[in-house]
């Protein structure tokens, strides 16, 4: 057995031989050639030679100081501000009544709102003089003065006016009668309507000192004021004198 196994182990090496001994064709195999990776390897700092000190090649130059100017000016004094002129708060207290304002200096019924409520003169006041001392309290005397004896130049002897309010519910008519001749306003059986609450104003030219009433009805009812359609009835205050003054009524 041993003797086997030892002729199979030469015979293995004489092959083996025959082949190593035998060489190979050139043109039938490529030849590959294999890269070898470089390995890294570490950055080599070039050495910076010293830096040597530079001389200096300015050239030396000597530069003399300029010299001094003394010079004068004129003094410029500063220029103050003009002083400001101090105010003091002033506490505005409302008067008593309108104050009169004139933008003109005479004395005129045009000038002054608070004499305008004194013309025409209302049966209250006797003169111009006291209805213009109430109403502009404010006016000087002088001025009174001359704002009276105005109002006095255009009072008209020959007119009276009568101010009239009502607030009956219904429709009024109302007429003026004179108590001294035949005649009536607006007369000729026609008659004035108030139909609200307002005020009516209604001035009639008559004769000087003429007594004159009113008498005033509603459309559907027998209720009357002053004297009534007509003038038949009689009454105690619903008349005034033809003598350019106002009087007021108010129908209830």
């Amino acid at each position: 057995m041993k003797k086997t196994l030892v002729v199979g182990f030469l015979l293995v090496l004489s092959v083996a031989a025959v082949l190593v001994g035998t060489p190979f064709p050139l043109d039938g195999v490529q030849s590959q050639q294999v890269r070898i990776p470089e390995a890294p390897v570490p950055i080599a700092v070039p050495a910076i030679p010293p830096v040597t000190s530079i001389p200096d090649l300015r050239p030396s130059v000597t530069i003399d100081p300029a010299p001094r100017i003394e010079t004068t000016a004129p003094r410029i004094d500063a220029v103050r501000a003009p002083a400001r002129a101090q105010v003091q708060a002033v506490v505005i207290v409302p008067g008593s009544g309108p104050r009169a304002e004139r933008d003109k200096p005479d004395c005129s019924v045009h000038e002054f709102t608070c004499a305008q409520a004194c013309e025409p003169l209302p049966a209250v006041w006797s003169s111009y003089r006291q209805c213009l001392r109430f109403q502009c309290k404010q006016v000087d005397e002088n001025c009174l003065e001359k704002l009276a004896k105005e109002l006095g130049s255009r009072r008209t002897d020959n007119e009276v006016t009568f101010s009239v309010a009502c607030d009956y519910p219904q429709k009024i008519q109302i007429e003026f009668y004179s108590q001294d001749r035949n005649s009536a306003w607006p007369g000729n059986n026609m008659a004035y309507v108030i139909n609200d609450y307002k005020t009516h104003v209604y001035t009639l030219k008559c004769r000087s000192g003429e007594k004159i009433c009113y008498g005033a009805w509603p459309n559907q009812s027998s209720t009357h004021w002053g004297i009534g359609l007509n003038g038949v009835y009689h009454c105690q205050n619903c008349c005034a004198v033809c003598d350019g003054r106002s009087v007021s009524f108010m129908l209830h």
